[in-house]
């Protein structure tokens, strides 16, 4: 019986897992991690919000992909193609929505790029998307599921259960980031009473996924966990490379089965690049990115100073604990392609740069890592410096792990 139920829903089940997918992420571009469609059974809606109270965005573009990375022709109240330019006016909501005409149940991913604005402004032209899908059942919505937007991760944690009987079932979908195989360790640990004690090894398994391959599974499938039948507890995975990580939890009930989407909690997450705008003698809080333009105040949070001495000394200084290692001058492929252990193995300390005219330090490419004073692990480069008639302020790219 469990598995002819199991069986009668994978199809719907796995269509809902399979997203989180995107190719190396592009500065300024946010991940859509799961659109489904399909005939009868479900469709996506995306809200798109300019959240800018004093900015129009004409540069939005969507694109929407297969679960092999393939461009998606789809369906939607904006017309029928693979990718759209969004024109948004200050404060608005724009709404993309498949239509649920494909035939079968089909899956993708869809990536949001803005390219308005240009490394000095862009704060000033920022977007968000949410997205849900609707659940229909004979043509009438059933259901909602909204799905969470997270980071990239390397290690993460979700919350999972089996309860064959009840067709109680965690999935979860894993998509490689790399360009490369990327081995995936998934660990479950058993909770159970006294809960004042540890919880129990629940067994390990170990997938490979080849690059830029989205794979959704229930738990007990083959390959995972198949002789769980009754389970409670904790997952946590751990990859080589970074993934996209999403859980689904189905639900059995009077009215049919129900699912429900799960963010994980990160323990190791790539926050994808932010640009950030650095003027003479302001701080920069590398955990969030920011820089208080307005208050220049760090309130006790702020990872370093860019000093400014005189028009010709200038001094980088550690703040509230955070420390750093210098990496160089590197390219933009040499930045993006330092990992969260390349970050790792360098020695740090709360040593001053000197980026005064004469070292020859300050110039486009130089590139530190930082220890922040939250304790997380950052990496910065300067992108473009911008020479006024006493300062030089910095556009830089900034990538934060936890």
């Amino acid at each position: 019986m469990r598995h002819k139920r199991f069986v009668s829903v994978i199809t719907l089940g796995s269509a809902l897992l399979a997203g989180r997918a995107t190719t190396a992420l592009a500065q300024r571009e946010t991940v859509i991690p799961q659109v489904a469609d399909g005939a009868g059974a479900v469709r996506t809606k995306l809200d798109i919000t300019n959240l800018s109270s004093a900015q129009a965005i004409s540069k939005l573009r969507i694109f929407f992909f297969q679960r092999d990375g393939t461009p998606w022709t789809l369906a939607t109240n904006q017309g029928t193609a693979s990718q759209f330019l969004l024109s948004i006016g200050k404060n608005q909501v724009f709404r993309v929505e498949t239509l649920g005409s494909s035939q079968g149940v089909t899956s993708g991913y869809a990536i949001l790029r803005n390219s308005e604005g240009n490394p000095q402004n862009a704060a000033d032209f920022r977007a968000s998307v949410s997205v849900f899908y609707e659940i229909l059942t004979d043509g009438r919505v059933t259901d909602t599921v909204s799905v969470p937007v997270g980071q990239p991760t390397l290690r993460w944690t979700v919350p999972v259960e089996i309860d064959a009987p009840k067709s109680l079932y965690s999935g979860l979908a894993l998509v490689n980031l790399a360009s490369t195989s990327n081995t995936v360790t998934l660990k479950l640990w058993n909770s159970y009473p006294p809960f004042d004690g540890d919880a129990s090894d629940g067994g390990t398994a170990t997938i490979t996924l080849p690059p830029r391959e989205q794979r959704a599974r229930f738990l007990v499938e083959q390959g995972l966990f198949p002789d769980k039948v009754n389970f409670k507890g904790v997952l946590v995975g751990t990859a080589e490379k970074p993934v996209a990580v999403l859980g689904l939890l189905q639900t059995s009930t009077p009215g049919g089965v129900q699912y429900s989407t799960l963010a994980a909690e990160y323990l190791d997450a790539l926050v994808t690049e932010s640009s950030v705008y650095l003027p003479d003698g302001m701080v920069l809080d590398a955990d969030v990115p920011r820089v208080p333009y307005v208050t220049r105040d760090d309130s006790g949070s702020s990872d370093f100073l860019y000093q400014f001495i005189s028009t010709t000394v200038r001094y980088l200084v550690p703040q509230n604990g955070a420390t750093f290692a210098s990496l160089g001058r590197l390219s933009a492929n040499e930045f993006n392609n330092l990992t969260i252990e390349d970050l790792q193995s360098r020695s740090y300390s709360a040593t001053t740069i000197d980026v005064s005219d004469f070292t020859g330090n300050l110039a486009v490419g130089l590139s530190i890592a930082i220890r922040t004073s939250l304790g997380r692990v950052a990496k910065v480069r300067v992108a473009q410096i911008v020479v006024g008639s006493v300062s030089k302020d910095l556009a830089l790219q900034v990538y934060v792990y936890r």
